[in-house]
């Protein structure tokens, strides 16, 4: 799981010379669209001033292509006519789930913060949330921009902290290519037997079985205080999500771990956009429970980065992120080069809860 572009913002200043909008974003919506592309960028560029900015194409691809078993809602704000602020939500949980949980990302731009715009965006989108059939809502605030005021926001709604997340970053310049390399190359020791498979795209239909099972190890992640169970797919969903994420501009760049036996041992992707092939998102790196201490994880992330930059060579940056608890994989991920970027804090709350306190 990971967090996105944050909640900052804070409470209403109820000034009464301001003017707050807030138009959903939806696909034939242009002037909507273009007024949360303005504002994502200008945030993006206080966050990653060093980044290429996002582009239409790939920004309409986080919006509007979502997986058949995702839900995805967004929601602009202007303050006096001017791009103030953008709301994401997304539905995470596995259909069958017995509890269906929304993602909320909220972000207001500096100069509109204290006039109650994160406070009209987010309830603007909890509503149609519950309606959706959502019964649980986590927020992400990202603690070095707006920490006091995240606190303060979720609070009102009854949230509660339940974990802490690590966005890490690495320069591809200064990943060690001699390193990856000996990781890939005393693999063989550490884990006589095993081997790992990489492809660009779609999982091969030899593959399929295996990619479902070794997403399974993902179940094991970190979870903390979370009410959060992490979502499968099988061959059949995983190929429709393929499908919407590859229309949609991206390359998914994937390696799999095979046992001695031909079982599936553990999986590692990377996601990047044909708009914006500098930034690179390594996704999920796991290994199932029976396959650990083989150093497969290492091998996994080695081999998959190694896969990535022979196939996208403009790549300059990777980010990931990762529950603090998760010392192991940020052990490796630190070894590879990744630093600290962002922290980010989940709160949740059952969705009622957060409606009362909105009513």
């Amino acid at each position: 799981m990971a967090a996105g572009s944050g909640w900052t913002g804070g409470v209403a200043s109820h000034t009464t010379e301001s003017k707050i909008d807030i138009i959903q974003v939806t696909p034939g919506d242009e002037e909507a669209f273009a007024i949360a592309l303005a504002a994502i960028r200008a945030d993006d560029a206080i966050r990653n001033p060093g980044d290429p900015q996002i582009g239409p194409e790939e920004m309409s691809a986080w919006y509007f292509h979502t997986p058949p078993d995702r839900q995805q809602l967004a929601f602009v704000a202007t303050l006096n006519g001017e791009p103030a602020g953008v709301v994401n939500a997304n539905t995470e949980s596995d259909p069958d789930d017995e509890l269906q949980v929304a993602n909320i990302e909220a972000m207001v731009l500096p100069e509109a913060r204290r006039y109650g715009v994160a406070t009209a965006l987010v309830e603007a989108v909890v509503p149609p949330l519950k309606e959706m059939g959502q019964q649980s809502i986590m927020a992400w605030p990202c603690i070095e921009i707006s920490r006091d005021a995240s606190t303060t926001m979720c609070q009102k709604y009854d949230m509660t902290q339940r974990q802490e997340e690590r966005c890490s970053r690495v320069a591809v310049a200064d990943i060690d290519e001699g390193l990856m390399a000996s990781w890939v190359d005393s693999a063989a020791s550490a884990a006589p037997g095993y081997r790992l498979a990489s492809w660009i795209g779609h999982v091969p239909d030899d593959m399929t079985s295996l990619w479902s099972t070794a997403m399974k190890g993902m179940a094991d992640a970190p979870m903390d205080d979370l009410d959060f169970n992490y979502p499968t797919r099988d061959a059949e969903a995983q190929r429709e999500a393929d499908e919407m994420f590859i229309g949609a501009g991206f390359s998914l760049l994937r390696t799999v771990a095979i046992g001695p036996d031909g079982d599936a041992a553990g999986l590692s992707e990377i996601f990047v956009h044909r708009e914006r092939p500098q930034i690179g998102h390594q996704s999920d790196t796991t290994v199932l429970e029976s396959h650990r201490g083989h150093r497969l994880g290492k091998w996994l992330k080695a081999a998959n980065y190694q896969h990535t930059r022979g196939n996208v060579p403009e790549l300059s940056v990777l980010e990931t992120y990762n529950a603090q608890s998760n010392a192991h994989m940020l052990d490796i991920n630190v070894a590879m080069g990744f630093r600290p970027h962002r922290t980010y804090q989940a709160w949740q709350a059952p969705i009622d809860d957060v409606l009362n306190r909105i009513g």
